[in-house]
């Protein structure tokens, strides 16, 4: 397994389908498609990883070397050599170095693997120390910040399906941490909303049949655009029609269940919020419709005990209020298109004036500050 030191956001490659109106200057919104022609969805993520001091709690609490084979490095790491002697690659942007091994299973599904005829997406987990990768079919899970060396345990799930050009799309995912007292449990979503939700890990070991499912309430061609983990027990959605979902882990017994809503319903019948709904939001602001292209979580604040949610959808950017009790308020919303246009020009005085050709597209969101984009000079450019 290979460790990265930081580097530039990578541009998104492909992204879903979206019923977003088009821009307010007539640029019309195409999906991306893969190198096999079909849409595929983004990988979820972990997003804001820049405060690694406020890290989630659990629920319980220049140059690069060619002709490199990493299989073969593996190995020889495996015989008794040291991490620090391996470098797999470096440059100004990033470094690669060994960090752990990975599992037997894992090593032989991806040297196998033909990425032109099937996707994979993967992630590095460092609140729980377990990684995993996933192919449209089977996720596998490990973990990486083991004290022991050797081979890792591999625990195996399989993937929920769904139909038609969608079925080869790879899973949504999250791992849910319990604290150092237990294995994290495992979310596992397709882009049309069907979930899996495994309690442990260890389930996996013995085929992963034993899981919960349910399913967001999706209109006609509304796709899942990201996942990502509020804190241990919440879990964000966003979607292709621009809406938001809640995911909340509940106790049920000694199991945990995923209970999943749209933002901004109270959780209860007799909230005040029934009958005075702008005490929950800005007075007469509505989100826009349009697909959901990236979030960002802000710090918690301990005295309001509520968290920021930055949203960037096709051409807005919009700030939501996560509340620990169960509410969500959008406290702010704004256009960046016809800024972003403008910075464009004035950079690039070769820029076309047509807004069409110039095919400006929002790709990620890292912080207020940090808005990634695409246009025509396809170069990302960071405001």
């Amino acid at each position: 397994m290979a460790a990265f030191s930081p580097s530039p956001a990578p541009r998104h490659l492909t992204r879903n389908a979206s019923r977003g109106p088009t821009s307010p200057t007539g640029t019309v919104r195409r999906p991306r498609v893969g190198i096999s022609g079909r849409i595929s969805n983004p990988t979820s993520r972990v997003v804001t990883p820049a405060a690694q001091h406020d890290r989630p709690q659990s629920v319980g609490e220049q140059s690069v070397e060619s002709g490199m084979d990493v299989d073969e490095r593996s190995e020889a790491l495996e015989r008794g050599g040291s991490k620090a002697e391996v470098l797999f690659a470096k440059s100004e942007e990033l470094e690669v170095t060994f960090y752990a091994h990975l599992p037997a299973e894992v090593k032989q599904i991806l040297h196998n693997a033909d990425f032109d005829r099937e996707p994979y997406t993967g992630d590095v987990d460092t609140v729980t120390g377990f990684a995993l990768v996933a192919s449209s079919n089977t996720c596998f899970v490990w973990k990486y910040a083991q004290a022991l060396a050797g081979t890792p345990t591999c625990y195996i799930f399989e993937c929920p399906q769904d139909v038609g050009y969608l079925a080869m799309a790879t899973p949504f995912h999250a791992l849910v941490p319990y604290g150092a007292s237990r294995e994290p449990g495992l979310i596992l979503m397709t882009s049309t909303g069907q979930i899996r939700f495994w309690d442990g890990l260890a389930m996996g070991l013995a085929g992963g049949k034993n899981y919960s499912k349910s399913s967001l309430d999706f209109g006609e061609d509304e796709l899942v655009t990201s996942l990502i983990r509020a804190d241990p027990q919440t879990y964000i959605v966003s979607t292709s029609f621009g809406r938001l979902f809640r995911l909340s882990l509940t106790s049920a017994g000694s199991r945990y269940q995923l209970a999943a809503r749209v933002f901004g319903r109270p959780q209860s019948a007799l909230s005040l919020a029934r009958f005075f709904p702008s005490l929950w939001s800005a007075e007469g602001l509505q989100p826009v419709e349009g697909n959901i292209d990236a979030m960002a979580l802000g710090q918690f604040n301990r005295e309001t005990s509520c968290r920021d949610l930055w949203v960037l959808t096709e051409y807005h950017v919009q700030r939501w209020s996560i509340s620990a009790e169960g509410w969500e308020a959008l406290e702010y919303q704004d256009s960046i298109f016809e800024l972003v246009l403008g910075a464009i020009r004035r950079r690039f005085t070769s820029a076309t004036q047509d807004n069409i050709e110039l095919n400006l597209e929002f790709v990620d969101l890292k912080s207020p500050r940090q808005v990634y984009f695409s246009h025509w000079a396809s170069e990302d450019v960071e405001v």
